[in-house]
């Protein structure tokens, strides 16, 4: 069976964007969490009626199993794992520029999965609420097509599965460079790239992301057998490694200081039967892969030029 009719691309996916332009030189880089968490807010704000109670806390609300706060934007861990966010926020745009300048465009946007997709009116609003609190003038919020353009305002349906996000980039590659362009995380305790992100890791991490998100969105149920794509990795090798571990310190309001998201960015590249991994990597643009992805860590992007 070909990658392409894998069960976990069926996941139903809605895609959000929102085109902006930099009123001055604005630095992009790592701006994703804050941009999530002021999303965050706008949803909480929306729908708890404590929020302005500060004694009252989400684990000893009686309304908390039918919170749609926690629900679309912070389950809660289930088994002493964190469940996985219905959503991936990107910011800045395809090429990973650090800084935009004054006048210069970028855009916003939002991957959603599962009870998101029902209420993206809401991420939409939060979204926005989100950006003006960066010098920023953004445009209509706008919903993404498969293959690309959008749709239409009164199109009902907007989520399509994985597969049809993926397949209008399918191609033969013997050669495919990924690029890190958020910091990529796997397995937590890694520190050299040469050892850490060897192609079955690499696609361990991805199906186990793939799988999470399945198990926790989608309705058939149905996961698939992997062996066969296990098998294959040992036919992959690592044609150049360019990536480095990089911490990317950010001021977090929330806590109050400094954190760090910590991982790997650069390139690295593989050489093989690539084309049969191509609908899973490209997955993996969509949904990221690794630690932190509602954060907007593990964002990669595919070259099948190497």
């Amino acid at each position: 069976m070909h990658t392409l009719h894998n069960p976990l691309l069926s996941l139903p996916v809605c895609r959000i964007r929102i085109d902006f332009t930099s009123r001055q030189k604005w630095e992009v880089y790592g701006r994703e969490p804050l941009f999530r968490g002021q999303a965050g807010r706008y949803i909480r704000q929306s729908c708890c009626p404590f929020y302005d109670d500060p004694g009252k806390q989400c684990g000893n609300c009686g309304l908390s199993k039918g919170c749609l706060y926690l629900k679309l934007f912070a389950p809660p861990a289930r088994n002493h794992h964190v469940a996985p966010r219905p959503f991936v926020p990107v910011l800045g745009g395809e090429d990973s520029r650090h800084f935009l300048e004054k006048g210069e465009k970028g855009s916003a946007g939002l991957t959603l999965f599962g009870p998101a997709i029902r209420h993206r009116s809401l991420f939409c609003e939060a979204a926005l609420s989100a950006l003006s609190i960066f010098p920023l003038q953004t445009g209509p919020v706008r919903t993404e097509k498969p293959g690309g353009g959008f749709f239409p305002r009164e199109e009902e349906t907007v989520s399509r599965p994985l597969r049809d996000w993926v397949k209008k980039d399918l191609q033969p590659a013997a050669c495919i460079k990924l690029r890190c362009i958020s910091p990529l995380r796997l397995t937590g305790k890694e520190r050299s790239p040469r050892d850490a992100v060897r192609f079955s890791v690499l696609m361990q991490a991805l199906i186990r992301r793939l799988r999470d998100l399945k198990r926790a969105f989608d309705t058939d149920g149905d996961m698939g057998d992997s062996k066969e794509i296990f098998d294959k990795t040992g036919q992959v090798a690592v044609k150049e490694n360019h990536l480095k571990w990089e911490r990317r310190r950010r001021f977090s309001p929330r806590q109050g200081q400094d954190v760090y998201l910590n991982g790997f960015t650069g390139t690295i590249s593989f050489s093989g039967e690539m084309q049969y991994f191509y609908p899973l990597l490209k997955a993996a643009e969509i949904v990221h892969i690794g630690k932190g992805t509602s954060s907007g860590c593990g964002r990669v992007m595919l070259n099948a030029e190497c």
